[in-house]
């Protein structure tokens, strides 16, 4: 009876191994590119302001600056403050806003928010003309 060996030894030159590091490393750069530095998030142009619609029904404005799979950092953040009328009698059904700079309130946060992606219902870019945009310039105004 005939015997066969299929017995196959490879052995790895220094070639081979160096190209199977380069290979590990070229992967391992991409998938951190796409993780942390890929423009390609909720901020297409994070130049201008952004409305972050967060599940809890609040609404943020600002710029977002980084994200990554598990958060979004805003920073330069607004939101709107329901202005009282205390006259009686006087037409509720037009609600009149404030804006509001973060920042101001008791507990004295910074001017930065992270914020998790989970929360996150959407990201609006908002139009150079809106009427936040406008509110925001107007007290960025007053500032200086």
């Amino acid at each position: 009876m005939l015997e066969t060996k299929n017995e196959y030894k490879y052995k790895i030159t220094k070639t081979g191994w160096a190209v199977i590091i380069v290979t590990v490393i070229v992967i391992l750069s991409f998938v951190v590119w796409l993780t942390y530095y890929n423009n390609g998030g909720l901020a297409k142009n994070k130049s201008i302001w952004q409305a972050v619609f967060l599940s809890n029904n609040q609404t943020y404005f600002g710029q977002i600056v980084s994200e990554n799979s598990d958060s979004l950092m805003l920073r330069n953040i607004y939101y709107l403050q329901e202005a009282m009328n205390l006259h009686q009698g006087a037409d509720n059904s037009q609600k009149d806003f404030t804006v509001i700079k973060l920042g101001g309130e008791i507990h004295g946060p910074l001017d930065e928010m992270r914020i998790n992606r989970q929360h996150v219902l959407f990201v609006e870019d908002l139009k150079e003309g809106s009427k936040i945009v406008k509110a925001i310039d107007k007290f960025e105004e007053s500032k200086k």
